[in-house]
């Protein structure tokens, strides 16, 4: 008895040890009966040496080894159960859940162990005093250990809440974890990595005014709709080089409303930003004839950035759950340059940038990527990626900048490539319109060409347009469509090359 209750008192000690100051969880109860059980056992068995003096007793051995070896599979299956329900849940629900799990899990094992330790001492105990027609002494012994479980209880209530405290927490920087988003960023020094620990919904603008990594730790930031809400954006980079990595970004502020023109991350002036590894997606417009914007780069008289897509980047849309009819849905990456009139832009002036790499996919209904007439000074460089748009123009091009594409495919269903402004360079890739047949029509704020692998319109900004193509391939009803669709003078058509 006595070597029992030792057994039972010190294994949920160790064992609770482990869990709560070793983090172990459900490894504690194992490795906290095998020692516990194992150092007894071994005293137990130099004790039984020192008696009969023998070593090895063929019997004995093949005895104990026959009755245990089918314990085995049993232990083993044991010990993979309660590592695959972690595992399990992480894969398909999140790291946030499955840590959620694995402390009521801890909670539930602190319990079984308690339970155990109580079983083992008790019930020898009982059997001898049931043995012995001892009946008053062991009920008595029943209401001290019922008493006892239920002050048990009554503490492990209280242990939920102080485990979950830690759990709660939704961000973390440096070691040190915090309750939002916003103050964990605000917290982070530039160069710093700010993780996200679970699955995190937001309705206010987040601005990032330093330069810092934003590891979403495999979850998913939702930024959702508030009532009266004025400002269009979402994460705001206002300066220094940051990057997003590792997990999904939901805009979903336009769905079940009338509401648009949501932009879900922005990068204003001189802060630059690479995205990679990381999925963002946005809820078209509810029977609107306008936008929403995935990711858009702004430059100002202050300062130019760079927005960098990289491997691993997908920009795509979901349904409003009350689609109406005239949504020109998402635009996938939008450029702006500082100035608002192309003939002050600087010669040699590469402006707000845009890369798209290799490893890119973005596929949308609205311009895959897109610029404005009234906001010149920009480079665009396609160096690989799927750039997709699946009802209009895959990269409409009305500012007086640089595009230059170099790899990657570029498919528009109507066109492939609007520049009605500014400069084409194309050394490869494949651009496609899917329009059919070709044909124009005038517009002064929008495209203008449908059925054209690559469309020429000169803008009623009247501005040059260069077109050199030395490598890649052009494919459409008509591959290469050149119109005046503003009916510009002979002097302003004489500005394209």
């Amino acid at each position: 008895v006595a070597a029992t209750l030792a057994v039972a008192i010190l294994s949920p000690v160790i064992g609770v040890a482990g869990i709560y100051l070793l983090n172990m969880q459900s490894d504690a109860a194992i490795f906290s009966k095998l020692l516990i059980q194992g150092v007894f056992a071994l005293c137990i068995y130099v004790a039984f040496f020192r008696k009969s003096h023998t070593l090895f007793n063929k019997a004995y051995w093949k005895e104990a080894f026959i009755f245990n070896i089918t314990l085995v599979p049993y232990l083993l299956s044991t010990s993979i159960l309660n590592q695959a329900d972690r595992i399990m849940i992480n894969s398909m629900v999140g790291a946030a859940e499955a840590a959620i799990y694995s402390v009521a899990y801890s909670v539930a094992m602190l319990m079984q162990l308690l339970n155990n330790a109580v079983s083992d001492a008790f019930i020898p105990w009982m059997y001898r005093r049931l043995k012995a027609k001892e009946y008053k002494e062991e009920t008595q012994m029943k209401k001290s250990i019922l008493a006892l479980l239920l002050a048990v209880l009554m503490v492990a209530s209280l242990l939920p809440a102080a485990a979950m405290a830690d759990v709660e927490k939704v961000a973390e920087v440096n070691g040190e974890q915090y309750d939002t988003l916003a103050e964990a960023i605000t917290k982070a020094n530039a160069g710093d990595t700010v993780y996200l620990l679970q699955n995190l919904t937001i309705s206010a603008e987040q601005e990032i005014d330093k330069g810092i990594t934003l590891n979403l730790g495999g979850n998913t930031l939702t930024l959702a709709y508030a009532t009266g809400t004025t400002n269009v954006f979402g994460l705001k980079f206002t300066n220094g080089t940051s990057r997003i990595t590792n997990g999904t970004i939901v805009d979903k502020r336009s769905d079940g409303n009338t509401v648009y023109g949501w932009i879900t991350v922005s990068v204003v002036g001189e802060a630059s930003l690479s995205i990679d590894y990381t999925n963002i997606y946005v809820c078209k417009p509810c029977g609107l004839t306008l936008y929403n914007y995935a990711v858009r780069a702004i430059g100002n008289r202050d300062g130019v950035g760079t927005l960098t897509l990289d491997v691993g980047t997908e920009i795509g849309e979901v349904e409003n759950s009350t689609p109406g009819d005239g949504s020109y849905g998402v635009v996938g990456v939008t450029v702006l340059g500082a100035y608002s009139n192309g003939n002050d832009v600087p010669e040699n002036y590469a402006g707000e940038t845009i890369v798209v790499n290799s490893g890119v996919v973005i596929d949308t209904t609205g311009f895959a990527i897109g610029g404005n007439g009234t906001n010149h000074g920009t480079t665009t460089a396609i160096n690989g990626g799927s750039i997709t748009s699946k009802e209009s123009t895959g990269i409409y091009h009305p500012q007086y900048g640089v595009l230059n594409v170099n790899g990657g495919s570029i498919t528009g269903g109507v066109t492939g490539i609007e520049i009605r402004s500014g400069e084409l360079n194309m050394t490869g890739g494949v651009v496609t319109g899917l329009g059919n047949p070709a044909g124009v029509e005038p517009n002064g704020n929008g495209t203008t060409s449908s059925g054209a692998g690559i469309a020429i319109a000169q803008h009623t900004t009247k501005l040059p347009i260069a077109l050199n193509i030395t490598g890649g391939i052009v494919e459409g009803f008509s591959a290469i469509y050149e119109n005046n669709p503003q009916k510009n003078s002979e002097d302003d058509l004489n500005k394209i090359e």
